[in-house]
């Protein structure tokens, strides 16, 4: 389980992990403390951006521990900019497409 804080330290979510640390479930804690599960659109966003950090920077975090030489970790981190920047025009397309549609 992992949690997430606001500003003032309170927890604002709760997120149950599954194996790898891929989210499986998540809730959403409001300010009168009532937990609820989060949507299933936006668990579905959050999951595809837990697999894209995972995805992106795993790598630069196992180079790192690993101790690779500079000229490999730039390629890294350059391909972790690239990788954030589709991913995010695709996200942006995706809500334009699904604001089109929305009667």
């Amino acid at each position: 389980m992992s949690e997430v804080f606001d500003e003032d330290g309170r927890a604002e979510m709760l997120i149950l992990l599954g194996p790898g640390g891929t989210p499986i479930e998540i809730f959403e804690r409001k300010k009168d403390g009532t937990i609820l599960p989060v949507g299933c659109d936006r668990l579905v966003e959050m999951k595809k951006g837990a697999k894209l950090i995972s995805e992106t920077f795993g790598p630069i975090v196992e180079a790192a521990r690993t101790g690779t030489d500079e000229q490999r970790m730039r390629g890294l981190v350059e391909d972790a900019v690239q990788k954030t920047k589709e991913a995010t025009n695709q996200s942006s397309a995706n809500k334009r497409d699904s604001e089109n549609r929305s009667p």
